[in-house]
């Protein structure tokens, strides 16, 4: 066995271990919404958690694209990409993130979000998903420069505060997002201290003629999340419009209990991507195409 589906392989294990605990604790959130909130309460944070889905999507894929780019930074490719050339290139990807935020929240309280939450909440919510958005672009870029699974590990870990978040203030939805806030921020800064002593050994990097490649790529990835929107949350928002709220509540739970499915099938591909870059970079393809079949089939087990 090589070396790459060697490592490919202790990888999978332990990633399939971490998933578990995901999957545990996110039936053990499900648990606490649907017998420890009340009803009204319910449909205004199953309403909530479909609202940041959607934002999240605004990330534009800026998130993917950074972890797989990142990942020639340890390829030994003299056409990596540093991490200075990444973040220098995304900036103007910024401003138009922000106005796709803006054009969902438009959407979504166009189509009756906005019947069910509160402004103060829904602004929580929007300063939420854009801190989201920063942890997962950090995050991403963090895969290449320590272990896959160490922010898939925080994550947990943030997962589990929230869920004590949950029990302690129940109800009172704006606490919640608060302590959640402060655990993003809290995660965030782990992850920018990492990035930022990793940028500060980097030579500058004057490689111009990458750009249009990286844009391309940005580009392929944030139509294919518009489309996840649509498909994906835009449903979770129309059913508002429905009147039965027992039919309207049954529809949302059961779909963040598909979305706790998709996310650990998923993860076996994700957690490979810097193997995918590295692979790449160094034209071992016969290497790439075994360890993406182990995760393929990894993803479809776990998701079975």
């Amino acid at each position: 066995m090589s070396d790459s589906l060697r490592e490919s392989t202790f990888l999978h294990l332990k990633a399939g271990v971490v998933q578990l605990l995901t999957v545990i604790f996110g039936l053990v959130q499900l648990y606490i919404i649907a017998n420890y909130i009340s009803s009204d309460i319910r449909i205004i944070w199953l309403s909530s958690q479909n609202l940041l889905g959607g934002l999240a999507l605004a990330d534009l894929g800026l998130s993917q694209v950074f972890q797989r780019f990142a990942g020639y930074t340890l390829s030994g490719n003299r056409s990596k990409y540093t991490l200075r050339f990444l973040l220098k290139r995304a900036k103007k990807f910024y401003i138009i993130q922000l106005v796709v935020i803006g054009l969902i929240c438009i959407l979504q309280q166009k189509l009756g979000a906005v019947d069910f939450l509160t402004i103060r909440i829904y602004s929580l919510l929007v300063v939420l998903g854009i801190t989201i958005l920063h942890k997962n672009r950090l995050g991403n870029i963090i895969n290449n420069l320590r272990s896959p699974l160490f922010s898939r590990i925080l994550d947990l870990i943030a997962n589990v505060f929230r869920i004590l978040l949950l029990v302690v203030f129940s109800d009172n939805i704006s606490s919640v997002l608060i302590g959640w806030q402060i655990i993003l921020l809290i995660q965030s800064y782990c992850y920018y201290s990492i990035v930022k002593k990793a940028k500060s050994n980097e030579f500058e990097d004057r490689a111009v003629s990458r750009d249009k490649l990286f844009e391309d790529n940005i580009i392929r990835t944030s139509l294919m999340n518009l489309g996840g929107f649509y498909i994906t949350y835009l449903g979770g928002t129309l059913i508002l419009k429905f009147g039965n709220l027992l039919f309207v509540e049954s529809y949302l739970m059961s779909h963040r209990i598909v979305i706790v499915l998709f996310g650990v099938c998923q993860s076996f591909i994700y957690i490979s991507i810097p193997s995918y870059s590295r692979l790449y970079s160094n034209s071992d393809f016969l290497n790439l195409k075994k360890v993406f079949k182990k995760s393929f089939l990894y993803s479809v087990f776990s998701y079975s």
